[in-house]
């Protein structure tokens, strides 16, 4: 049974990449975790911003320690509850930059839709392909509290 959850739930290493010129004032960082839920809610993400919006850099949550917030106007984190508890890097960037919380938005996904890390305010839910746009949704009116794009 274990061995089922972890081939079909596990999370696979996102390649970063970059949409748009870095030199767009507004800048959007994405942080997330490989999976077909998480990749069609940043697909959704990406085709709001990417008409010139904002810069937009995609990453790997487990390449958190190397981002300074200061340098994005708004940082969406996406992960996925394992084993009980979130996954360390972020747990440790939300600690590490405790001051840049009001510009980050995080999105917990977990088996019963409602595991976040305690005292962080976060949208829950599970990994269904069928929420992905209405997250997706949710997160994009969350980003726009805090990104000065009109």
């Amino acid at each position: 049974m274990m061995l089922y959850y972890l081939l079909t739930n596990s999370m696979y290493e996102v390649e970063s990449y970059t949409i748009n010129d870095p030199n767009i004032p507004t800048k959007l960082l994405i942080a997330t975790q490989g999976s077909e839920f998480k990749d069609r809610v940043t697909q959704n993400i990406i085709a709001h911003y990417k008409p010139d919006k904002a810069f937009i850099q995609v990453l790997d949550i487990s390449n958190l320690h190397k981002i300074n917030p200061e340098e994005y106007n708004a940082i969406i984190i996406m992960h996925t509850w394992e084993y009980g508890d979130a996954p360390d890097n972020v747990t440790q960037f939300l600690k590490r930059n405790n001051r840049s919380k009001y510009k980050i938005v995080m999105l917990a996904t977990s088996g019963d839709g409602s595991k976040k890390i305690k005292g962080v305010d976060a949208i829950t839910g599970e990994s269904s392909l069928e929420t992905a746009s209405s997250i997706a949704a949710e997160i994009i009116e969350q980003v726009q509290q805090i990104l000065p794009i009109e």
